[in-house]
């Protein structure tokens, strides 16, 4: 038989991990030390992490800082814009299959965007220097 619920035990025989499915048929894996949950329905993947990690993560699911402009950052620290790119560089080795072995050859040649910020103005300057912005009282 099969149990629907599983632990994995630290050495001070505390749970480390925890992984089961849910009533919808999703996979739960769960962290309770480390504030870490996954789970998987067959077709996406969910993380959920602890607001302790903000800004300390990197990788498929981004940095985690809430700025979704900067999520497609590469192991190289290169910001890219396509997302069969992006995951590309994330490819572990040759026993991947043929599209992800050749998306990861062309994610080597892909562009990497500069990773600084850009800023417009949102008030032209000709506006700015004929009219005044804030009254004097």
């Amino acid at each position: 038989s099969c149990k629907s619920f599983q632990e994995r035990y630290d050495s001070n025989n505390d749970a480390s991990v925890q992984y089961y499915a849910l009533p919808s048929g999703a996979v739960r894996i769960f962290a309770p030390q480390h504030g870490l949950e996954v789970q998987y329905d067959g077709t996406g993947v969910k993380v959920l992490a602890e607001n302790s990690y903000r800004s300390r993560l990197q990788g498929l699911c981004g940095d985690f800082d809430t700025e979704p402009a900067n999520d497609f950052v590469t192991p190289k620290n290169c910001n890219v814009e396509n997302p069969r790119v992006f995951a590309a560089h994330y490819a572990i080795d040759e026993k991947c299959g043929d599209l992800a072995k050749e998306m990861k050859s062309s994610s080597s040649q892909g562009q990497c965007l500069n990773n600084k910020p850009q800023y417009d103005n949102y008030i032209p300057d000709e506006q700015l220097s004929n009219k005044q912005i804030f009254p004097r009282n």
